[in-house]
């Protein structure tokens, strides 16, 4: 990866400054001690800014934010778009694992499908873009991630029927799942021959019927037939912002096939966290396959 030159490093700097303290001014004293520059490199970058109208001098002689900036902020703002950044992702992530990539929200109850990318080619067990299905444990894992135990508890209360004791704690279990390596997927239940040609049939009824289930260890020697894989997308707040999920696989699938791709979607969801908090926090999950 190619390193950042100075200059650019000391204009973002700068930048990223006024940025975090909005309607504050600042004289040229301010700036070479908050930002440890040397006098001459400063009033170099604040003359520069101030011609190219991304700060403006006062007749105090402190610097603001200028009429440049703050269109380009105002510009940023209304088109600032995570799909944006995703539908590319989600494109490459069906190309490279023969698979079907989407975006999937939370909607109170609901998970809906936004984005979608994949062939038609893909014959296995998918979900159409645009459709909302229930969200019930235990296949929620991926949405409550970083939630905390007391929220996990009050969302698995309100559900309408109440999950079983098993299906709570096979939630949790896919929860510590994805913590440790940043996504979680289910396979087929063969002992189940519901028609999957409607979706919502994979989360109602008892959970003896589900044709899908939840895998809780990852066996490299195995063979899966995989249903999904998912990785969640964080935003400022810490919070799952939705979930990219691989499904329609048309074959099975290894153990270490499925800790491959699980890693490459782990990756895309890391990358999409970043665009969307600016890359100031770290992904809170490993990069562990």
């Amino acid at each position: 990866m190619s390193k950042t030159p100075p200059g650019v490093k000391r204009v973002v700097a700068v930048l990223n400054f006024f940025a975090e303290h909005p309607g504050q001014s600042f004289n040229f004293t301010d700036i070479v001690k908050a930002l440890d520059l040397g006098r001459a490199t400063c009033h170099s970058l604040l003359a520069g800014l101030v011609e190219a109208q991304y700060l403006y001098r006062n007749t105090d002689k402190t610097y603001v934010i200028g009429p440049a900036l703050a269109a380009v902020g105002r510009i940023a703002s209304e088109q600032f778009s995570p799909q944006q950044v995703a539908q590319p992702e989600l494109r490459d992530l069906s190309d490279e694992c023969r698979a079907v990539a989407s975006a999937v929200y939370r909607d109170q109850g609901m998970a809906v499908i936004k984005l979608r990318a994949g062939s038609g080619s893909h014959l296995g067990w998918t979900i159409p873009q645009g459709s909302s299905l229930p969200l019930r444990a235990p296949f929620a894992g991926a949405f409550f991630a970083a939630s905390k135990p007391y929220d996990i508890d009050k969302w698995l209360d309100q559900l309408s029927p109440k999950p079983s004791e098993q299906e709570r704690d096979e939630l949790l279990t896919s929860i510590g799942f994805t913590k440790e390596h940043g996504y979680t997927f289910g396979v087929v239940n063969r002992d189940v021959k519901t028609d999957l040609k409607a979706p919502e049939a994979a989360f109602i009824g008892e959970q003896s019927e589900y044709p899908i289930m939840i895998s809780h260890e990852l066996d490299t020697e195995a063979t899966y037939h995989l249903a999904f894989i998912t990785s969640p997308v964080f935003n400022l707040n810490h919070e799952v912002e939705f979930v990219l999920n691989l499904s329609g696989f048309k074959n099975a699938r290894s153990g270490a096939e499925v800790a491959e791709m699980g890693a490459r979607l782990r990756d895309a969801a890391e990358r999409i966290t970043y665009y969307i908090n600016g890359r100031r926090d770290p992904y809170p999950f490993p990069a562990k396959a």
